[in-house]
């Protein structure tokens, strides 16, 4: 409400009633016009699934680009599933509109960037390719493997590729190793495939500064490709003692019958505190078992646990992508039976 320059009571006049001094309405209207500033934050951390279930994650904001009827929203892009469709027609469909989503979901604002993504899945190729995606994205991809059909092949290769074309820092989780993965959470009992994988990453996630530090140090060396392994509940009631926990760890990587030449080996662990001192010094004796590593580093933070039972993440940097290989045939066989869906057709 306009109000009298000398501090006499709010009128609608063009004079004060009390002093009779001018109502500066000019004067007024111009600082109605002055806006006050928008303040916008944005999350450090933000994740996009695509191909798989997302997670709930507190302090994150978690998206996903999906195919059904879910509706479309802040959080999720949901695209019209073409009958019969494979990547190609995914990409020259959609790629716009996901570049157009991702933009105004502000997905490239945040400090850090992850994408989860199921090459499998024919979305996986527009959403690599958007330009939004880019350097400072880091991909968890999970991957065809040597079981799987030419057409996943043909998908997951084609994926692959293109993230290593625009330099992306990937790390491989093999389909049979996502399928079949289990633990046993303390509150909650076993759990087994989807939801197991959906833990492993929100854990991941709550330190993604180290996991991050580990990923753009090794980038620094031309590491660009890592595979992982977790074991999750470990005890010392169930392992005889820690060497023989990090033994187990070279079975349970997430790609198989991977080459052993290594360039880097990291640990994120996660222990109540009188554990850190044991897995270090069993860490240290198991990464001097590989010749020729570049770099190695530990981050292991507290975890509270009534049984004391820990968390263990390793991230092993390869010289060069061991999955490739594997499925290169099957990508083969099918863009010859269909060259548009070869990379030289994109």
């Amino acid at each position: 409400m306009p109000s009298c320059p000398n501090g006499h009571t709010d009128v609608w006049e063009l004079n004060c009633p009390e002093c009779k001094t001018d109502i500066p309405y000019d004067q007024m209207i111009k600082e109605l016009l002055i806006l006050p500033g928008a303040e916008v934050s944005f999350e450090d951390l933000a994740i996009l699934f695509v191909g798989c279930k997302s997670i709930n994650l507190r302090g994150a904001y978690v998206s996903e680009i999906t195919v059904g009827s879910d509706g479309t929203g802040t959080s999720r892009l949901t695209l019209d599933m073409i009958d019969g469709g494979t990547w190609r027609d995914y990409d020259i469909k959609y790629s716009e509109t996901i570049t157009n989503w991702l933009a105004r979901a502000c997905f490239k604002y945040s400090k850090y960037k992850i994408l989860v993504v199921n090459t499998i899945a024919p979305l996986s190729i527009p959403v690599i390719d958007s330009p939004l995606i880019d350097e400072g994205v880091i991909v968890l991809a999970i991957t065809a493997d040597k079981t799987s059909t030419p057409l996943y092949k043909n998908t997951s290769y084609v994926a692959l590729r293109k993230a290593y074309s625009k330099k992306l820092s990937v790390v491989l989780i093999e389909d049979n190793y996502f399928k079949t993965l289990s633990y046993f959470d303390e509150n909650s009992g076993l759990v087994v495939g989807e939801p197991a994988f959906q833990d492993i990453i929100a854990n991941i996630m709550r330190d993604v500064q180290g996991f991050t530090h580990f990923i753009e140090g090794d980038k620094r060396l031309g590491i660009m490709t890592h595979s992982m392994s977790s074991l999750l509940s470990a005890s010392d009631q169930v392992y005889k003692d820690m060497d023989t926990i990090f033994e187990i760890q070279a079975y349970m990587k997430s790609v198989e019958d991977a080459d052993s030449n290594y360039q880097s080996i990291h640990l994120l662990g996660q222990s109540p505190k009188e554990l850190h001192s044991r897995i270090q010094e069993a860490f240290k004796n198991f990464s001097a078992g590989f010749d020729g590593l570049l770099t190695s580093e530990i981050i292991i933070n507290q975890k509270a646990s009534r049984y004391d039972f820990y968390d263990l993440y390793l991230l092993y940097g390869f010289e060069e992508d061991p999955v490739l290989k594997k499925i290169e045939s099957g990508y083969k066989s099918v863009a010859k039976k269909n060259p548009s869906m070869s990379l030289e057709a994109k």
